[in-house]
């Protein structure tokens, strides 16, 4: 019997016409494929999920040729896929985000709903595989990014996958939620489960991962395992993928007075105080809950404070001044139906703008520029939003935020979704900004970033803060222990 339960033999996709995938997967195996931003590994695995059509080549389960071509038939034969971006039902409860949808596929019943005790001991006891202590009438939006992401595996679980796609699950979520969620993918070996993830977590992909695929330009090139080669030659080989890496932080000596705050609080924040000046980076550390997200609300004036008091230079008045990168980079953030140039340009139109007539050639040629800068490999700016990898997008986003020629960036973790290459490209822009004297406050989970490439750090824990130390005094670990 064939120990693979997936393969895909000269698999073709119509944005890599001339590559042919080979790629195969076993049960009970955790398959990392890995790679840099647009090289088509998302969209291997929205071929198998019948997300994508293929053009050419066939893909078996269990040595049937099956013809997926679409969500409902990947499902069918049990796979199931877990992308990017939550998909909760926002505002219902815990129980409903693990049963709507599904109830039928779990109880077997057509004509009648199962009592409502059978349903929460089904619940109780996925939450309890899940190592969740939650209330199933808890509103899901009062979970953290760890917690949602774990619910909707619990979800998938219900269904009995056969195949579980992961695709960059953790680039959210802090670096304590990402190990348990790992745990959680070694425990589902157990039941001869095949788990394939996207991911750039190298540390993740060397500690439970069974095999690695590397994919360059929508081929996989190298596939490695650690049963055939051993644990220690498996790392080496995984490690020799991983390029290494600098912080390309350039001297600089920050200017005037850009922005202040004094005790400052709002909502679950209280007595916030800190500044920031002309050619500066500000970093911002702390965990799900500790106000993050709260602060960089009501700097981009998005929610008001209740006590205290905020300063904002003159330049930060203009419209357009402040530029803010949300962290949940979705569908709401994008404009579906459109290409890449008009996602790009839309946040600073009027810069090809001349006596109230705006040239399309113009924006295509801003456009194609952020494309040349970031490396977003397409053929034209005129590609459909919707056929960009999730690297791309999060690319994409960048470039819309860049375009907008502010004086103060905020960046909710904008190095999410991208490889190490990319991310290098994204510091060196940094270095560009700082040097027009414009001014960034970086919120990362990534540790190493923010001293990497910050000139101070503001702690927050709970609401409160922790304190403000300058990058260079301080290690990753001093962060772990405080937060």
């Amino acid at each position: 019997m064939d120990k693979f339960v997936i393969r895909m033999e000269n698999v073709c996709a119509k944005q890599f016409p001339e590559s042919h995938i080979n790629f195969q997967a076993a049960s009970g195996d955790i398959t990392a494929i890995v790679g840099s931003n647009g090289e088509g590994k998302t969209t291997l695995t929205r071929i198998l999920a019948g997300i994508v059509p293929r053009v050419g080549g066939k893909i078996l389960i269990d040595g049937r040729q099956l013809d997926i071509h679409s969500i409902t038939s990947a499902q069918r034969n049990g796979i199931y896929m877990l992308q990017e971006s939550l998909q909760l039902f926002s505002g219902k409860s815990i129980m409903d985000n693990l049963l709507l949808g599904i109830e039928e596929l779990i109880f077997h019943k057509r004509l009648f709903y199962p009592a409502k005790e059978k349903k929460e001991a089904v619940c109780r006891s996925i939450l309890k595989e899940l190592g969740l202590d939650l209330e199933l009438n808890q509103p899901v939006d009062r979970l953290s990014q760890g917690e949602k992401c774990l619910l909707q595996i619990g979800r998938v679980l219900l269904c009995r996958p056969k195949i579980l796609i992961m695709d960059e699950f953790s680039a959210s979520l802090t670096n304590h939620e990402t190990r348990r969620i790992m745990n959680l993918l070694t425990e589902l070996k157990k039941k001869n489960i095949c788990v394939i993830l996207i991911s750039h977590e190298y540390p993740a992909v060397i500690r439970h991962c069974d095999c690695v695929s590397v994919m360059e330009q929508g081929e996989i090139t190298e596939s490695y395992s650690r049963k055939e080669l051993g644990d220690e030659a498996f790392v080496k080989r995984v490690l020799s993928f991983k390029k290494d890496f600098s912080y390309p932080k350039l001297p600089h000596k920050p200017g005037k007075l850009l922005f202040a705050a004094d005790h400052i609080s709002s909502g679950n924040l209280h007595d916030i105080s800190f500044s920031l000046q002309e050619g500066e980076i500000l970093g911002i550390a702390g965990i799900v809950g500790s106000g993050r997200t709260t602060l960089i609300q009501a700097i981009s004036k998005e929610r008001e404070i209740t006590s205290g008091h905020m300063y904002y230079a003159p330049v930060l008045e203009r419209s357009g001044a402040i530029s803010f990168l949300p962290g949940d980079c979705g569908s709401q953030t994008l404009f579906t139906g459109k290409d890449l140039s008009f996602n790009i340009t839309a946040s600073n139109v009027r810069k090809a703008a001349r006596f109230h007539m705006v040239s399309g050639q113009k924006l295509d040629l801003y456009a194609r520029d952020f494309m040349d800068r970031l490396n977003i490999r397409k053929v034209s700016c005129h590609v459909p939003v919707e056929q960009l990898s999730r690297g791309e997008l999060q690319k994409m986003l960048i470039a819309r935020s860049l375009h907008q020629e502010a004086r103060l960036y905020i960046f909710d973790e904008p190095s999410s979704y991208l490889d190490l290459m990319s991310r290098s490209e994204l510091y060196n822009i940094y270095n560009a900004l700082l040097s027009r004297n414009a001014s960034i406050i970086l919120i990362s989970s990534d540790f190493s970033e923010l001293i990497g490439m910050c000139d101070r750090i503001l702690l927050l824990k709970a609401g409160e803060q922790v304190g403000l130390y300058p990058a260079d005094t301080i290690t990753s670990d001093f962060l772990y222990s405080i937060l």
